[in-house]
Formats: C-alpha cells, sequence, structure tokens
C-alpha cells in the first residue's frame, strides 16, 4: 500500500466525552489515479454509563486503496486478508455515513451505514464471482437494509458456470435484505431487469443464505423475451452441464428468435438439478425460426416453430411448420430424459414431401453406406409421408437408433439406366 500523494487540512477537536477529527480539503493520489478532493470526519464518544458512539463521514474513498488498507491490517493468512486480496475491489465509494454504537462490554453492537458505489469491480475468486461496471446506492443498520441497483455496460464473471463473461447493457433493481445470526442473510427483489444485446429479463428473487453451513436455497422466477437464440452458447451454464450434452446444444440450436419465456428456480442450490425432486427447475420458452442442426450429416430442420420445456433434469421439444429439404414437417419431437446423467437425444418426425427427398436422407446422410447401391440406379417422383425415431448418442458408449416408416402417395420409381418404371404406388414401407 503506497500512496504518491496525501494532502488536508486537519482539525482535531477534543471534547467533553470524547473527540472529533476532520480531514478537511483531503488530496490523495496513488497509482497515478487523483481522489476527488472531499472532507473525511472521525468522531468519538463515551458516555457516563458506558456507550461508546463512533461516526464516521466521507465524501470519497477509493475502494481498491481502502481494500489494500484492510488487507495490510488483517491477520496474515487470515479469511479476511485472503478474500480482500482474492477479491481485489476497487471502485468508488462516495457518501459514506457510518454509525457504530455499544452499550456495555456484552450488548450487541448497533450500527447503521449508507453510501454510494460506481464502477465497482472485482475479480473472480473461489466462488464468488467477478463483478464490473456495478452502480448501487445502499442503507442499512445491524437488522438489514436496501440495495438499489442503476448499472449500465455490467458484467460478470462466473468461471465455475459459463464459459464467458455475461454482459448487460443495463442492470436496475431493488433489493432488501434481512439479517439475524439463528437464520442467516436474506436478499429480495421484485423488481430486477437485465437488458443485454442478445435477451431482455425481469427477475423476483428470494435467496436465503444460513450460516450454519446449509445449502442456500433460492426462490427465483425470471421472464425474458426477444432472445437471439444464435448467442444461446454463452449463457448455458457449461461448468454443471455433461460436456457431450453442452456439445449438442452449442451445434444443435443454430439460430431462432425467443419472443418470450418463463423460468423457475427453487429449492436448495446443491440439490440442483433436483434428480431426487428436492426441488424445482423448469424453464418454458417459445422458438420461431428455429434452425436445428440435430445430427452432423442429415439434412438441417429450418424455419421451424417450438417450444422448449426444462423440467429438472430433463428437457423435452416440440415442433411444428418446419421445412427438412423440400418436406413441410407436420409434427416433430425431440427429449432427454436424464440431462445430467447424458442419456440420448430421442426424435420424432413425421414430415410430408416429394419421395425424392426420401431418396436424398438415404444418399446424403451416413445411410448412404447402407443405400447408397439403390439409390445410385433409381429416381423417384411422387408424394411421400415419413416418420422417423432417432436416438442420438451423447455418450461414446452408445449408438444411433434409427427406425422409420414411409407411407407412399401416388409416387413413382424409375431405374435411371432404362425406361423401366413404377407408377402410382400407394402404400406403407417399415
Amino acid at each position: 500500500f503506497a500512496l504518491e500523494r496525501f494532502s488536508s487540512e486537519f482539525d482535531w477537536l477534543p471534547k467533553a466525552q470524547g473527540w472529533r477529527m476532520n480531514l478537511d480539503h483531503l488530496v490523495v493520489i496513488q497509482n497515478r489515479q487523483l481522489w476527488p478532493p472531499g472532507r473525511l470526519s472521525i468522531a468519538r464518544r463515551e458516555s457516563p454509563t458506558g456507550q461508546v458512539d463512533l461516526r464516521l463521514g466521507a465524501d470519497y474513498l477509493g475502494l481498491h486503496g481502502l481494500s489494500q488498507l484492510l488487507a495490510m491490517f488483517s491477520p496474515a493468512g487470515s479469511e479476511w486478508q485472503q478474500i480482500l486480496t482474492g477479491l481485489s475491489p476497487a471502485g468508488h465509494l462516495t457518501r459514506l455515513r457510518l454509525a457504530h454504537s455499544r452499550d456495555g462490554v456484552t450488548a450487541a453492537p448497533r450500527w447503521r451505514v449508507s453510501g454510494s458505489v460506481t464502477h465497482y469491480h472485482q475479480q473472480p475468486w473461489e466462488r464468488i464471482p467477478g463483478l464490473s461496471g456495478l452502480a448501487l446506492n445502499f442503507e442499512g443498520n445491524q437488522d438489514g437494509g436496501t440495495l438499489l441497483l442503476d448499472s449500465k455496460n455490467f458484467k460478470t464473471e462466473m468461471p465455475r458456470l459459463f464459459r464467458g463473461p455475461l454482459i448487460a447493457n443495463k442492470l436496475d433493481g431493488y433489493f432488501k435484505w434481512r439479517f439475524n445470526p439463528q437464520d442467516g442473510l436474506r436478499l429480495q427483489t421484485r423488481d430486477l431487469s437485465m437488458s443485454t444485446d442478445h435477451v431482455e429479463t425481469f427477475s423476483r428473487l428470494d435467496l436465503q443464505l444460513p450460516l450454519n453451513g446449509e445449502s442456500p436455497f433460492i426462490d427465483m422466477q425470471t421472464d425474458f423475451w426477444d432472445g437471439d437464440g444464435a448467442h444461446k452458447s454463452r449463457y448455458l451454464p457449461a461448468g454443471i452441464m455433461p460436456r457431450p450434452l453442452v456439445e449438442w446444444l452449442d451445434r444443435a440450436f443454430v439460430s431462432g428468435f425467443v419472443k418470450a419465456g418463463s423460468m423457475l428456480l427453487y429449492g436448495p442450490l446443491k440439490g440442483f438439478p433436483y434428480q431426487a425432486h428436492e426441488g424445482r427447475f423448469e424453464v418454458l420458452f417459445g422458438v420461431e425460426d428455429l434452425l436445428l442442426d440435430y445430427l452432423p450429416g442429415w439434412p438441417r430442420l429450418e424455419q421451424a416453430t417450438a417450444e422448449a420445456h426444462f423440467l429438472n433434469n430433463s428437457l423435452s421439444i416440440s415442433l411444428s411448420g418446419g421445412r427438412m429439404l423440400e418436406s413441410r414437417l407436420r409434427q416433430a419431437s425431440a427429449q432427454i430424459r436424464q440431462l445430467k446423467g447424458g442419456s440420448p437425444v430421442e426424435i420424432s418426425t413425421v414430415a410430408d414431401g416429394p419421395l425424392s427427398d426420401v431418396l436424398r436422407v438415404l444418399a446424403e446422410t451416413p445411410l448412404r453406406e447402407r443405400f447408397e447401391r439403390f439409390t445410385s440406379v433409381v429416381s423417384a417422383s411422387g408424394q411421400s409421408t415419413t416418420r422417423l425415431e432417432l436416438k442420438v448418442p451423447l455418450r461414446k458408449t452408445d449408438r444411433l437408433a434409427l427406425s422409420g416408416q414411409l407411407e407412399l402417395h401416388q409416387a413413382a420409381l424409375q431405374l435411371r439406366e432404362s425406361n423401366l418404371r413404377a407408377e402410382g404406388l400407394e402404400g406403407r414401407l417399415q
């Protein structure tokens, strides 16, 4: 901890029951950064009954220098010193007012505090996220208080959960917090809004943080809209998801517009994703103009409308109205029964279109090894209805499973090198 410049007008006022110290026109330069000139005042008073009152007021404090100073005076190797060093907090603390009172030696202290923080920044450390661009006003006492967020260009980093930083153009919210030694800390808001380049959200949150070592308990509801599915990968909690599932979601959901959706997270955080049903995690949202690349080497599903439903450790998707090659999707579904267990993606589709699309699937997908001799000598025309059942493996130990049914509607097949032709075909092939 080093200061390049420190200057102030010093005023010491002894009083009958204490003292007061004022630092006026305080100027500090640290790391080539000038603190805005201001005033720092500290007062102490002890009453005849033994009550000790401390008061502190500051127009401005640099949080980086303050945290370095606190770490320097903390016991070497202490948890408090490790936290301050690991987080390396920085930012501007203004209009700080702190009052602390203790009546006797054994009585619990009483305190109140208020102030504003802007341009707050901290590094990610252990399980604590990194933050940047946070701005808030706060006030409270030993029992609870409030936080008012009003942040622009906010960024958070949670490397144990997300693969990159999450960035919000705007983060607003009004929080209430309560604290007592028996129940711990409780943080609540009914008004938390976030705007990013890719999605808009509005949330309600009730978070309980016990002091007895039990898991935090969360009750969170979030509405979101105007989502750009092309950027879904940055919002996937990859740190708690199986890698094969993350890789499939990264590739499969190429793009789409999330018109609206909702999320519910309720239960102890350590139980997520609640395979034993000790909590509930649910996300429901609709997607328009979906482009789905569900399996390498197979035709993509384009221009589909979908509804996705995460429920605890499972995912189900219903689709309609899409196009695959020149065929129109009548209906389709996909589900993963055990997200954390790496269950296969079970896909079921019904599509109506030209019979030539069926030949293309046989000739242009991994099925060509089995059907190449047939597709190389036959052409097709007419209409068909195709029903496919796929199981796409997410684990290396699993294999692709495929079954299907083909219905012919006034279809025709012709050998390419001859005039041999079968017309008016009707029927069903398994």
